[in-house]
């Protein structure tokens, strides 16, 4: 059960990366308030990988074999992310797609690409940790 909510976050980050990508150019060629709310709408699918992966036990890897609990994982991605939300946020109030598209670029996509390294490490540990697969 564990590495499958593993993978389901891994495809919901997929998913978000993919959709953040194609915002990047489609908030350059409309109005500002429509940029805004593509946010919005991406603002949600950001979140739910880390849903996902509220819902996996704390018992299933951490300090005993070196690494951070999925509780903590959790944390350090949500107080990532609210920065990240707020800068974007900001970004959205100056009317300015560039800027809206900029913040997308550097600050949204790579947060994706390191909670993919993060999953990926994640779903390794758990495939090489059968004992903890099963708990």
């Amino acid at each position: 059960m564990p590495l499958q909510l593993v993978e389901n976050a891994i495809q919901q980050t997929k998913t978000a990366h993919a959709e953040v990508h194609s915002a990047v150019s489609q908030v350059m060629i409309n109005e500002a308030e429509r940029g805004r709310e593509l946010w919005w709408g991406l603002a949600k699918g950001l979140k739910q990988p880390l849903l996902t992966l509220s819902l996996l036990p704390d018992a299933v890897c951490g300090p005993a074999n070196g690494s951070a609990s999925p509780m903590q994982l959790r944390r350090w991605q949500l107080e990532q992310l609210a920065g990240i939300i707020q800068e974007v946020d900001r970004a959205c109030e100056t009317d300015d797609p560039t800027a809206l598209s900029d913040a997308l670029e550097t600050r949204v996509l790579p947060w994706l690409e390191g909670l993919l390294d993060t999953l990926a490490l994640l779903r390794f540990t758990l495939r090489t940790e059968p004992e903890t697969a099963v708990r």
